[in-house]
């Protein structure tokens, strides 16, 4: 129950984190 939820979260900020690396990258790299 809540070790998923909180794991789901972890994922999912880290997708964030990812994305947003990327859109920085992607910004500064054009």
């Amino acid at each position: 129950g809540s070790a998923s939820r909180s794991e789901r979260i972890a994922k999912y900020n880290r997708l964030l984190e990812i994305e947003s690396e990327l859109g920085k990258s992607a910004i500064f790299g054009s």
